[in-house]
């Protein structure tokens, strides 16, 4: 007798210090693998990563980043490169960062003001969410040079002394 395995499925969920839960959930056909992996933070689905597998490699990936339970922008890859899709009327601005040799290396959901929302790291172009750590420690950072700017426009834009 010929067994044929036509869909298997396998869901594992993982807890990150406390904070963040990562659930992956896959399924095969034989040919083709695709996972679908969901983070959340705090009870709040923050970035949805589904992953598309064949003959043992990755054909594209699509992140799905989320902030307050709004999706804001997606991120495509695929063997050509990257495409980059922001939502409009976001509280929000999204700010994607690249490494010199075109890889995603990190992406920052930030207010007008420099706050920093939520923060997410790349691996070979893989996002994961940054602790809510790295996350105080880019809001540290961020408001400094936002002191500063704001420091610097005020000197600029003051009259010279005559």
């Amino acid at each position: 007798m010929k067994l044929t395995l036509a869909l298997a499925l396998l869901t594992a969920s993982f807890a990150f210090a406390g904070e963040i839960e990562h659930t992956i959930r896959s399924v095969t056909n034989g040919i083709r693998v695709v996972d679908w992996e969901t983070y959340t933070r705090n009870g709040s689905t923050n970035l949805l990563r589904e992953t598309d597998i064949r003959k043992g490699l990755v054909g594209a990936r699509v992140h799905r980043i989320y902030c307050g339970g709004q999706l804001a922008a997606g991120i495509l890859w695929m063997t050509n490169g990257y495409t980059v899709l922001v939502e409009t009327g976001l509280s929000v601005r999204v700010n994607t960062f690249f490494k010199t040799d075109g890889e995603l290396d990190s992406v920052m959901l930030g207010t007008e003001d420099g706050h920093v929302v939520d923060l997410f790291t790349a691996t070979n172009g893989v996002l994961y969410p940054a602790q809510n750590s790295e996350i105080k420690e880019a809001n540290e950072c961020s408001q400094l040079a936002f002191g500063f700017v704001s420091t610097l426009t005020s000197l600029t834009n003051t009259p010279a002394k005559k």
